[in-house]
């Protein structure tokens, strides 16, 4: 695994007791069959909602191949999140209801959580916590787009959804030095990527961003993966890649208190990365407890648990 220059300047991966654990990932990355990757119907359905010649039908008839797929967006489509008044019953009602943007994030969101689902068993209740955090962060990122004036078209959603990916992945590819390198308490100042970097040989910003090129996923969606904790390293997608982050503090914040009420939107300094995309007249500071209230009903409803 070839780290790239900006990590190297954090820790030398080959230095010290950092090096087995790095062989072992390299194992991990050198045989992709012991690492799961997003499934097939997932993979399929999402290179159909890329195509601009696609037709929802075709959509519809690839989801419905994978009956865990379809369950999935059925539910997601009649949640809190997407629903717009009334349910729907259909897999092509789904379809036609959201169309393409939007089912390409429901796609998304059902095979991430396929892969939460791979951790081993004794990982599984400190990984649904992650799961219920990033999926938090998704719903963030659209509340905030919207509140925001951001003027992006999905984007956000799934980028917010895949942001902490790389953790899962550590899980499944170092599963007895997860927790060392990452005790999970939604704390998360520079000294996490460095204690990965020191356990492990790597961190799960760089660790997820390989595993999303792999899955051929969005750029953006990559430099989300890659940059969330460091944005203002980000070359491209900055505006992106600050909106996710300033995603991330707020669930954080939520996970580690419980509750909505009492954030403080000033302790947030992803927030000055972002506010020079931000339209005249909107004020984070007036908005953020009330768009993190809301994200977090929505995403209860979805995960049927509170975060």
């Amino acid at each position: 695994m070839h780290l790239p220059d900006w990590m190297r300047r954090r820790k030398d991966p080959s230095a010290g007791e950092a090096r087995p654990v790095l062989e072992t990932l390299k194992a991990t990355v050198g045989n992709l069959g012991r690492l799961p990757t997003l499934p097939e119907a997932a993979t399929k359905a999402m290179a159909i909602a890329k195509d601009p010649n696609s037709s929802l039908a075709k959509l519809s008839a690839v989801i419905e191949r994978d009956p865990a797929l379809a369950a999935g967006i059925l539910k997601l489509a009649n949640s809190a999140l997407y629903r717009t008044g009334y349910g729907v019953g259909s897999l092509h009602q789904a379809v036609v209801r959201l169309g393409v943007r939007e089912c390409q994030n429901l796609i998304l969101a059902v095979g991430m959580r396929s892969l939460f689902r791979n951790v081993p068993r004794a990982h599984q209740v400190r990984y649904e916590g992650l799961w219920r955090h990033s999926f938090l962060t998704g719903c963030l990122c659209r509340r905030l787009n919207r509140a925001l004036d951001l003027s992006f078209e999905g984007e956000e959603f799934a980028s917010g959804l895949s942001h902490d990916i790389g953790r899962v992945l550590i899980a499944l590819g170092a599963p007895d030095h997860a927790e060392a390198a990452d005790p999970m308490d939604f704390v998360e100042g520079p000294e996490l990527l460095l204690r990965e970097q020191a356990v492990l040989g790597t961190d799960h910003c760089y660790f997820g961003s390989w595993f999303a090129n792999l899955n051929n996923l969005p750029a953006p969606l990559v430099s989300a993966v890659q940059f969330h904790h460091t944005p203002e390293w980000a070359e491209e997608h900055r505006a992106l890649v600050a909106l996710v982050a300033v995603a991330d503090h707020m669930a954080n914040y939520v996970q580690r208190e419980h509750r909505a009420e009492g954030y403080d939107a000033a302790d947030n300094s992803a927030w000055v990365l972002l506010e020079p995309h931000v339209p005249p007249g909107r004020c984070f500071e007036e908005l953020a407890e009330g768009v993190l209230s809301e994200a977090r009903k929505e995403a209860e409803d979805v995960n049927g648990v509170a975060a």
